[in-house]
Parts: structure tokens; sequence; C-alpha cells
């Protein structure tokens, strides 16, 4: 009787060990390969996409991202958090149920831009002052794009206007405020809050500016690498013209609300990588209500580059990407409801 019990339990534990068909891998490994296979096709093309969206970056994100790395890195490990933790204590956690900290943080996100808030949320939450939870609301409204971009970048060079970039930047940094306010307070959880002193956060004069470089260097890297391939991506699915049939419904619901259909090919880029999105966008009408309008909305969405970046710098706070992507397609449209009603008072 033993033997046959030993016998089934056997048969058991190799049925429950026996590998599970991983469909999401098999299709992954498959896509990743088709890409490959039509860069190897066309590696003329394909390299001079690789140098523009190298350039992309460059020129577009390195500039205002990389100091403002090394400077938050600094003003992190002078223990400067401790400041805004005691000042915003009381309104960072009955409003956003997130510790005082996260003040600083959101600060830091709204001047320096996408991926800042993610990494400081990443670096705090390895000071264990954040818990999982607190860096997943933190998240719903640090995640921010800079004045450098959405102002000088788009408003200015783009669209032709300060003041429609600025119309955007508010537009964008006010939504994403109402988006915490309605995310952090789903959960009704009870958060205990760590205080922070500078028992947490010790300062090490003699490393501080190497270790800020490192660390920015680091970050930089990344996001130089994600921008770059984003764009090869982007250009992948132009070529193989996987993106008409998007392009092509998109034409068909922007023209039902007499929108000019060409906007859709800039909104689709748009959703995978910003700054070609918001050129394209311009390019259509540069200093006109929907085309600020519509600049303002991609910005807040972010995009799938922006997203990666995100995901990744904050991965050791397990934020889902779901999740994430969530809250910024509401992020989106309330940024499109706000820019529209602003550039309305404002006579675009």
């Amino acid at each position: 009787m033993n033997q046959i019990n030993n016998t089934l339990n056997l048969s058991k534990s190799k049925t429950k060990n026996k590998p599970k068909f991983d469909f999401l891998s098999l299709f992954l490994s498959f896509v990743i390969l088709m890409v490959m296979i039509l860069i190897l096709t066309n590696p003329k093309k394909f390299s001079a996409s690789t140098i523009d969206g190298f350039l992309l970056f460059a020129n577009c994100v390195f500039p205002g991202l990389f100091p403002f790395l090394i400077l938050t890195k600094m003003l992190t490990d002078l223990n400067c958090v401790k400041k805004f933790s005691h000042t915003f204590k009381k309104p960072m956690e009955k409003l956003f149920k997130v510790n005082g900290i996260t003040s600083y943080v959101f600060l830091m996100a709204a001047m320096c831009g996408y991926p800042m808030g993610a990494k400081l949320i990443a670096d705090i939450f390895d000071s264990n002052i954040y818990s999982e939870e607190e860096a997943k609301r933190a998240i719903t409204f640090c995640s921010v794009s800079g004045p450098i971009f959405t102002i000088g970048a788009v408003g200015a060079n783009m669209l032709g206007s300060l003041t429609a970039g600025l119309i955007i930047y508010i537009s964008h940094i006010a939504s994403s405020l109402i988006c915490g306010l309605i995310f952090c307070n789903i959960n009704k959880s009870k958060t205990i809050f760590k205080q922070v002193s500078s028992d947490n956060i010790k300062v090490n004069y003699d490393s501080l500016i190497s270790n800020s470089v490192s660390s920015a260097i680091s970050t930089i890297l990344t996001v130089g690498a994600l921008v770059t391939i984003f764009f090869v991506i982007t250009d992948c699915l132009i070529l193989t013209n996987l993106l008409t049939p998007i392009i092509s419904l998109i034409s068909r619901v922007l023209s039902f609300f007499k929108i000019n259909p060409e906007y859709s090919q800039g909104l689709v880029c748009g959703i995978i990588e910003i700054t070609r999105g918001a050129k394209l966008i311009s390019s259509v009408a540069p200093l006109n209500l929907i085309s600020i309008t519509l600049c303002s909305g991609i910005i807040s969405f972010g995009g799938l580059s922006i997203g990666a970046q995100c995901l990744t710098l904050a991965s050791r706070c397990k934020i889902k990407a779901g999740y994430y992507f969530f809250v910024k397609f509401i992020h989106f449209i309330l940024s499109i409801i706000l820019c529209f009603s602003l550039c309305l008072i404002f006579g675009f």
C-alpha cells in the first residue's frame, strides 16, 4: 500500500513540476526575432535610425536631464530631503497618503522632468523610507515632464509660442496632482509613515560628487538606450506598415469629431515616443488649439519609451506596468480637458 501511495505522489510531483506553456514569452521571442531580421535585411536604414534616435536623446533629453541627475543625487545625499519632509508632512500625508518626503520628489520631478520622479522614488525606497504601497502612490503624481522640454522644446521650438508651452506645462502638472488625489485615496488602508531623520541618510562628503556622477551616468545610459531602441522600433513599425491600421482608425475617429485626420500619425507615434509625436503634431498646424491640446495629452501619457524608463528605474518598488499605464491614461484625459479649457481662456 505504501508503495502505491509513493508511486501516486511521485506521479503528482511530476505533473506539478511539468513546465507550463508560456505563450507571452514565445510571442515576444518571435517579435524580437522579426525585428532583428528586419534590421539585418535593411542595415543602412536602421543604422541611420539608430543614429537619429541617439541624436534625439543627445539633443533633447541629455542636456536637460544629466546635470539635474547629478545635482538631485547630491541634494538627496546631503539630507536636503529632511526639510521638505517636515515642512510638507501634513499635506502630503493627508491629501496623498504618502510620506512628507514626496514633496521633494514632486518638486524635483516637476523641475527636471521624466524620468526623475521614478529615479528618486527608487532611491528613497532603497533608503527604507517608502513602503511598496507609498512608492506606488507617489508614482501616480510624481512621474511628470519638466519645463525645459514642455515649455522650451515643445512650446517655444515646435509650437512657436512660450505661452502655449506654459499652458501645456500648467495643464500637465495640475492634472498629475488630480491623478494623485484620485489614485492615492482609492486604497483606504492605513499607512505608518516613517520619520525622515539624519539617521536615515548619512552624508559621506568624501564621495559625494563621485557617487552622484556615477549614479547619474548609470541612469542616463539606461535612458539613452531606451530612447534609441524605441526610436528604432517605431521605424520598424512604420516600415512594415503595422501602424497603418491604427493610424487609419484614429483618422476616422478624428474626422468624426471634425478634427484634422493628419494628427493621427503624430498621436500614434506619441504613444510610443513623445518627442517624435509632438514634432509630428506641431507640424500639422504649429499654433493651433488642437495641436496644443494634443501635445499636452501625449506629454502627460509619456509614451511607451518614458514608461519603460520609469518602470526600469523603479523596478525595485514592484510597480506593475498595467497600473502605471492606466494612471498615465487618466493623466492623458485630464490634461487634455484642462489644456483645452485654458486654451479657450487665453484665446487660442
